[in-house]
């Protein structure tokens, strides 16, 4: 328990002082120079790839089924900058499955987890030299699934069907904000947090319950973004 502890607060120290290094490099700037020309490019690529704050409350929007297989995915991001902000894409993907043998050992079940999301949206910017301030919306679709095939023990001869016993489907809106440092003019790290807004359809076909709701939940903080501008 003391060694969790240790990680996750070290963690979110190194979070906090990456925020501090963004706010405090963009305050100072503003206050010497209104000169912009180090943040010039029309497309970035980005990977949502570290994961500095890790907190299982942030997971309590996934189904209970896919919790054991939780782990953020990469999340893949295009941006096309405008004049003034940028028009921006974001998708993830990420499947796992496990394999159970019943009670009679002559049937083997292969369970898959597939979990993606996607979006679009648009931001704003406001710049000082080396930092980007940004703030803006997404468009969110979000897709749970989960699925089984059987199979005779020990060969890979499908004895039915797939059956889907489980889906979920989300779609909604989050705003967002966030900081991203220039360490050069086509490399930059940044950082976000976001408000998400979402209805959802939950279905378990093989037993015939549907149910739909709403949800409002924060996303995932401390991410961090390895970003590069041509």
């Amino acid at each position: 328990m003391k060694s969790f502890k240790y990680k996750y607060n070290h963690r979110l120290n190194l979070f906090l002082v990456i925020i501090a290094f963004f706010l405090s490099a963009g305050y100072t700037v503003a206050q010497t120079t209104g000169n912009n020309d180090f943040i010039s490019y029309k497309y970035e690529f980005s990977l949502e790839a570290i994961q500095l704050v890790k907190n299982d409350k942030q997971n309590f929007n996934l189904p209970y089924e896919f919790e054991k297989y939780y782990e953020k995915p990469f999340t893949l991001g295009v941006k096309l900058k405008s004049n003034k902000g940028a028009l921006r894409l974001k998708l993830f993907y990420n499947y796992n499955s496990e394999t159970d043998i019943d009670n009679s050992g002559k049937k083997e079940i292969k369970t898959g987890y597939c979990h993606s999301q996607s979006g679009i949206g648009y931001e704003l910017h406001k710049n000082f030299q080396r930092t980007q301030f940004y703030f803006g919306v997404d468009l969110i679709k979000t897709n749970y699934k989960i699925n089984e095939k059987d199979y005779k023990a020990y060969t890979h001869h499908q004895s039915s069907k797939k059956n889907e016993i489980y889906s979920k489907i989300c779609w909604g809106f989050g705003p967002f904000t966030g900081a991203k440092y220039f360490i050069t003019p086509h490399f930059s790290l940044s950082t976000e947090i976001s408000v998400l807004f979402e209805n959802f359809k939950e279905e378990y076909p093989e037993d015939n319950i549907e149910s739909k709701g709403f949800k409002a939940y924060i996303g995932p903080a401390g991410i961090l973004s390895v970003n590069i501008h041509l």
